[in-house]
């Protein structure tokens, strides 16, 4: 779990008081009968609703915004461990397709591996949010018979 989401907790724990308060004066104002019951209610189901909107949003639009980079061979090359940035960006700009084994290893570099596909290259991304896996995330280049790029996807071996 990133941070931010973890401080979006935090903070959403420091309002519990000042938003029962609130909820109770908004509810006075309305007419509301049991307003107690409904303070408490509120100040427990807001803050859920709350970080459930924030999760949902972080995982579709901010997580993977903020992990995208643009392709550069040298940096594929030399800091593997940012790998998992720009593996995305190979796959959506289709960098690879229609390119031979050689040509590849050219842009992407030497340290492949060889994984559970017949005819395939495997570059490791580095995942930092894997953990202990017994799999790990590699960029997978599939070949057709032509001994050209077919399709790249991320996969796990």
């Amino acid at each position: 779990m990133p941070e931010y989401i973890f401080y979006f907790v935090l903070i959403q724990i420091a309002l519990l008081v000042p938003s029962f308060y609130f909820y109770r004066f908004i509810l006075r104002k309305i007419g509301v009968v049991y307003i107690k019951t409904f303070s408490y209610l509120c100040t427990i189901m807001f803050p859920i609703l709350f970080i459930w909107l924030f999760s949902i949003v972080n995982s579709e639009y901010i997580h993977p915004w903020i992990r995208s980079e643009k392709f550069d061979s040298n940096k594929w090359k030399t800091q593997e461990r940012q790998r998992y940035r720009m593996a995305n960006d190979i796959i959506s700009t289709k960098l690879l397709l229609g390119k031979s084994r050689q040509e590849v290893i050219e842009i992407l570099g030497t340290d492949t591996e060889e994984g559970p596909c017949g005819n395939c290259l495997g570059y490791s991304t580095f995942e930092p949010i894997e953990g202990f896996c017994l799999d790990h995330g590699v960029l997978e280049i599939n070949f057709n018979n032509e001994s050209k790029v077919d399709y790249v996807r991320i996969n796990f071996w």
